[in-house]
């Protein structure tokens, strides 16, 4: 990566930002475990949770052709 010129302002400004805002992280040593743990069961649940919505949505569909019955040709 390459530093900032001296003659770019812009990017001597987003480069003291983010130094600022590198130095201003709050420390949180139960951050990791916590993002770890959440992350653990939401792929399971969302699988099984979009396993149940694609046959309730086949599901609906079946009964929606079964009330509307056969279109005449």
């Amino acid at each position: 990566m390459s530093t900032p010129d001296d003659d770019d302002p812009s990017e001597a400004r987003v480069s003291t930002l983010l130094r600022e805002l590198r130095e201003a992280t709050p420390q949180a040593p139960g951050l990791p475990a916590s993002v770890g743990r959440t992350a653990r069961w939401q792929a399971p649940v969302r699988r099984v949770l979009l396993g149940a919505a694609t046959t309730a949505g086949g599901f609906a569909d079946g009964v929606a052709t079964l009330l509307r019955g056969r279109r005449p040709r």
